[in-house]
C-alpha cells in the first residue's frame, strides 16, 4: 500500500508581485513584449546515428620541438596564411636553447670592445695577435682549445 506524500504548503514570496524594468535593462537583456499566441509545435524525431570524424578535413600540424600547446590561436574554418601563428608551444628545449643563445650573444657583445682594441694594436702580418683578437670576438672559443674554424689551437 502506497502512502500519500503530502505536498508542502505554497511558499509566501517576499518579492513583490510586480516587477518594473528600466528601458536600459529592457534593451540590455533583449526583453520583448508581445501578445501570447497559440502555435503548432513540430514533432521531433529520434533516430539512431553514429558520428564520425571526417579524415579528409584534417590538417596535421607538427612542431620540431617537444612541448605543450598553451595557446591555440586558430579554429576550424579560420583562414590562415604562411607565417601566421597557429599555436604557442611551451617547451623546455626551446627555453634552454634561448638561454644558451642569449648567454653567447652577451659574451660576444662584452668581448667586442677588447677585440677591436687588439685589432688596432696589432699590425698586419701578426697572426698570433689576430688569433687572440678572434678569440675575444668569438667569446673565448680559442682559449678553450677551439678555434673558430672548428680545428684545435696549436700547442704553446
Amino acid at each position: 500500500m502506497a502512502l500519500p506524500i503530502p505536498f508542502p504548503p505554497p511558499l509566501q514570496s517576499p518579492t513583490p508581485a510586480r516587477v518594473t524594468l528600466t528601458a536600459e535593462a529592457i534593451a540590455r537583456y533583449g526583453v520583448v513584449i508581445a501578445t501570447a499566441q497559440t502555435v503548432v509545435l513540430r514533432p521531433t524525431l529520434v533516430a539512431p546515428a553514429r558520428a564520425s570524424l571526417d579524415t579528409e578535413a584534417i590538417a596535421h600540424v607538427g612542431s620540431p620541438l617537444r612541448g605543450r600547446a598553451i595557446d591555440i590561436r586558430v579554429r576550424r574554418g579560420d583562414q590562415v596564411a604562411q607565417g601566421d601563428t597557429l599555436c604557442v608551444i611551451e617547451s623546455p628545449e626551446l627555453g634552454e636553447a634561448q638561454a644558451e643563445f642569449l648567454q653567447r650573444r652577451i659574451a660576444r657583445e662584452a668581448a667586442a670592445p677588447a677585440a677591436e682594441l687588439a685589432k688596432v694594436a696589432v699590425g698586419p702580418g701578426q697572426a698570433a695577435a689576430r688569433a687572440v683578437a678572434g678569440d675575444l670576438a668569438d667569446g673565448g672559443a680559442a682559449s678553450r682549445g677551439r678555434v673558430p674554424g672548428g680545428g684545435r689551437r696549436a700547442a704553446d
